[in-house]
């Protein structure tokens, strides 16, 4: 039940067990063994590696993003800031505005205003410009014009 102390997604999960059943038994799909360890580590001890790879990260992100740890979301928004750069800037950008989070969104919008002149005639530009929503790509040319 501690997990779902920690979580809307497991309180939901748990109370959608039938109260008599014995077994309490979850097939969690979609995320590795290694990823999911490490949010249940986080979960029951407060504490994750420092030494995570920026993909162990992003994942971690995603996992926490979606199962509603919120603390565990917002350390590793502030450890994937510290990753980015020319080949990440876009991924980021993208993670903070499809999970609202605005200090991932901030952090790689200042990235790309500090660094227009190297990012601007990018295929990783262009392949973003297809994938962003017009309110997005609005967004980042106000912020490029007026600063972040």
């Amino acid at each position: 039940m501690f997990l779902a102390f920690k979580s809307l997604h497991f309180k939901k999960l748990f109370e959608q067990i039938d109260k008599d059943s014995n077994a309490l038994i979850f097939h969690i799909e979609g995320v590795s063994y290694n990823c999911f360890h490490k949010l249940l580590y986080f979960v029951y001890t407060g504490r994750i590696d420092n030494n995570l790879s920026y993909d162990e990260l992003i994942k971690l992100y995603k996992e926490s993003n979606w199962r509603e740890i919120n603390d565990l979301k917002e350390i590793t928004s502030c450890r994937i800031i510290k990753f980015i750069n020319e080949s990440t800037w876009d991924e980021i950008l993208l993670l903070g505005w499809k999970s609202n989070n605005n200090v991932l969104k901030n952090s790689a919008m200042k990235f790309l205003s500090d660094n227009w002149t190297k990012v601007k005639d990018t295929d990783k530009m262009r392949n973003f410009e297809n994938v962003a929503n017009i309110e997005w790509l609005e967004e980042l040319f106000i912020a490029k014009l007026f600063g972040v």
